[in-house]
């Protein structure tokens, strides 16, 4: 988990894609969804995948509970879309990211404070 970023710089905006399926000729359908008021920094690491596989990620996407919307759930949208194929990915000042890992942070009150989202 890192430090949450202040308030005052959930001023990114991103899209989300979503893949919801294949067309009949088996091309990915995707879901695209504006999503305002998030804070995406750059970041090199390496995070364990579900399967034990090591993924080198480039930027962190944070999400917050209060200043970002619309809210969503990271964990069913990334989920969704490996279930029909394809990885989610963000779009963000005209890269497009790959969703690697999801965490769902909590504050020291066991109350949901924000998504920490890891992006190759």
């Amino acid at each position: 988990m890192s430090r949450k970023p202040p308030a005052n710089v959930y001023g990114h905006n991103v899209t989300l894609q979503t893949c919801t399926g294949v067309d009949a000729w088996q091309a990915p359908t995707w879901s695209t969804q504006a999503i305002n008021g998030v804070n995406v920094q750059p970041a090199n690491g390496i995070a364990l995948t579900k399967d034990n596989a090591q993924v080198q990620y480039t930027a962190m996407l944070f999400a917050d509970s209060l200043y970002t919307s619309p809210a969503l759930d990271w964990w069913d949208l990334k989920n969704t879309s490996e279930s029909a194929g394809h990885p989610l990915t963000v779009v963000f000042e005209g890269n497009t990211f790959t969703v690697v890992q999801v965490d769902k942070i909590f504050n020291e009150f066991c109350a949901f404070d924000h998504w920490e989202v890891l992006l190759k």
